[in-house]
Order: C-alpha cells, then structure tokens, then sequence
C-alpha cells in the first residue's frame, strides 16, 4: 500500500511539472515561435500644482528587455523609455498649474491621467517592433488613443529609423522614395471602395507621414499608421494600417527580414 502511495504521489509530481513546464512556454511568440525578449515594465507618478492640488497622474506600463539576456542592447533598449517616460513626467510635472486651471475651467474632474501602453507587434532574434498608445484625460478609457510606432534593433538596443534600412547609406532621398511606396499602397488600400486617392488626399497623407514612425510586419512589410479621423476629415474613425510591400521600395530599402 505504501508503495502504490509513493508511485502515486510520483505521478502526480511529474505531471505537475509537466504543467508547469507547458505554462512558461504560453509568452508571447516571435516570427520565429521563440519566447519573447520583451517584458513589461509599470511606472506611475503623481504631479501636483504649486497649491498642492493633485493636477496629473502617469500610469505608463511600457517595455523593457532582461539585461542579464541581452546585456548592452538591453540596457539601450531600457534607456530609451527610461528617457521617454522622464521627458513626459517633466512636461507634467512644469504643467502641472496649467492643467490644474484648464481642469477648472471647463469643469473636468482631476487629476489628468496621461495612460500609456504597448503591445508588441512584431518581433524576430534582431528586430522588435512596438506600438505605443497613449491616451489622455480624466477618463482615459474614453478617450481616442495616439499611436507611435517604434522599431527596435534587438542587436544593438537602438530605436531604428528608415536610413537604418537603406541599400545605399549615400542615398539623401529615401524618405521621399518610402512616401512613394506609401502613396502607392493607400491608392490600393485607403479606400474600402479601392477609389484611387485624389490629391488632396495624398497631400494629407503626406502632411501625416512619419518616415521614422513605422513597424515591421511579419511579411517583412514597412506599417505606418495614419490617423483616420484626420485623413478622413471626419468621415471615418480609427486608424488606417499602411503596409508598404518590400517590392515597392526594394530598389532602395532592404527587406527588414533580412536584417
């Protein structure tokens, strides 16, 4: 009897790690099915006016990268939001009286929460593209998110930017050469109706274009996000995904899957 015990109690010790062991594979996924690199990393702060009113509040949940893994990179990689979320707690913290009127002024509660977020949107061994949402109000879960998209050398640390990408590092066009695959794009995808843009639609977009605010996709595309509420001029909410096909630009950008 003792012995049916002990090889019971083993049993249910080995499925039991067993469980554990398929639990700590369920993270997140890269391109490449591997866990990933990227954590999360929460910060919060309260920003008072010079009366001692409370004005503000950062909730920042944004991510980070295990340095004890990945070393030097990491530590970039962790700087850079370090910097981020220092640079808005400043403008807070110097506006917070601002804030505190303005609130007055039109009746809102405070303080002024400023909520940031992140999901990873793509990820592979060298690359990690992020999206970073931020929305601001007394309510922030009413309010409409601003988007910026970020991508990542896993190598290096460093935020990249399109003359990373560039076949010829002499090339001092490329940002134009990436809005012409842009312009492209949204002739085919912009409109639901597949209505070619007109001018005065593609000088909008143009006027939105952040060469150096853009993802990665999983098909080795190049994403920028427009705003559709603006592009739109009203008539469309949410945001417009352009995703630039390497065969657009391959003349000028390498496939970043190659990276």
């Amino acid at each position: 009897m003792k012995k049916f015990i002990a090889l019971l109690l083993s049993l249910l010790l080995a499925f039991s790690l067993f469980g554990c062991g398929k639990k700590e594979n369920d993270g997140g996924k890269n391109s490449k099915g591997s866990v990933s690199a990227v954590a999360s990393r929460k910060y919060e702060a309260v920003f008072a006016s010079s009366g001692g009113e409370e004005a503000a509040k950062l909730d920042a949940n944004v991510p980070a990268i295990d340095e004890e893994t990945y070393g030097e990179a990491a530590a970039t990689f962790n700087r850079y939001f370090d910097d981020y979320l220092s640079a808005v707690s400043s403008d807070l913290n110097l506006n917070a009286d601002n804030i505190i009127k303005t609130l007055k002024n039109i009746g809102a509660d405070a303080p002024r929460i400023t909520q940031i977020t992140y999901e990873v949107y793509f990820e592979s061994d060298s690359l990690v593209s992020v999206l970073i949402s931020t929305k601001i109000g007394s309510h922030p879960e009413d309010a409409t998110p601003e988007k910026k998209p970020m991508t990542f050398s896993l190598i290096t640390g460093e935020r990249m930017s399109l003359a990373d990408f560039r076949i010829d590092e002499t090339d001092a066009n490329y940002i134009d050469e990436m809005l012409e695959g842009v312009l492209k794009q949204a002739d085919k995808t912009y409109s639901p109706n597949g209505v070619l843009l007109s001018n005065e639609k593609k000088e909008i977009l143009s006027g939105f274009y952040e060469p150096d605010e853009f993802l990665i996709s999983e098909y080795g595309e190049y994403v920028f996000i427009f705003p559709l509420d603006y592009v739109s001029e009203g008539s469309r909410t949410g945001d417009y995904y352009c995703n630039v096909p390497t065969e657009y630009v391959e003349e000028y950008f390498i496939n970043p899957l190659d990276y």
